[in-house]
């Protein structure tokens, strides 16, 4: 992942960003209520996804909502403006999207499943699952849903409209909590970059991995 962060064009608004297809997998919902219920004047979130017309017309306080746009728009017109991504996802494998919001040095507030807690230290809001439980993986427990493939996933776990209480109150202190810290944030999220995630650090792990196949 390239240094994205030198292209950053931010503007004077706290800017959050969600990006997800299957908006309610990704705790879409208790976002835009939590949102919606803590944001003022000076916040504002893009919320890109498939997103219904009936949640766009009953959550329409300082958020705007996008269809799914192309990865060069998303890189190179929308993200540069992002201070905060956030995305409470329930299931998630190494997430890219996490690594190219840290890439564009953002805040970043989401869930603790599988890779996540990796570029989420010092930078953010690590969520706590709002019904699994994490186990130990290598020293960190963390939530490894990736055992379950997304269908069997949601056949076993998901219920079509519920609303899990304890993810929106998280959401909601984090979002709060974004406003005094997202600063402090950014420049954390720069140096986790450089330091594990940098084209640099990925060439000199590339080759250790090839060398010791």
């Amino acid at each position: 992942m390239k240094r994205n962060y030198l292209k950053n064009r931010r503007e004077d608004k706290l800017n959050f960003i969600f990006v997800g297809l299957d908006f309610e997998r990704k705790g879409g919902l208790e976002l835009l209520e939590a949102f919606n219920k803590v944001s003022d004047k000076n916040m504002h979130l893009t919320f890109i996804s498939n997103t219904p017309a009936s949640i766009k017309e009953k959550y329409n306080n300082n958020i705007t909502f996008l269809e799914p746009v192309s990865r060069e728009k998303l890189l190179n017109e929308i993200y540069p403006k992002m201070d905060i991504f956030i995305m409470p996802t329930l299931h998630e494998s190494f997430g890219v999207v996490f690594l190219e919001a840290l890439s564009f040095g953002m805040g970043i507030i989401g869930t603790n499943v599988y890779a996540t807690y990796e570029m989420i230290q010092n930078n953010g809001v690590l969520l706590h699952h709002p019904f699994l439980k994490p186990t130990n993986y290598n020293g960190q427990k963390i939530i490894d849903c990736t055992q379950k493939r997304i269908g069997e996933f949601n056949r076993n776990y998901r219920k079509s409209g519920e609303f899990y209480y304890s993810l929106h109150k998280e959401l909601k202190d984090s979002i709060i909590l974004a406003k005094e810290n997202y600063k402090i944030w950014q420049e954390n999220s720069i140096k986790l970059y450089e330091e594990r995630f940098s084209e640099e650090i990925w060439r000199e792990n590339f080759k250790r991995i090839i060398k010791n196949v």
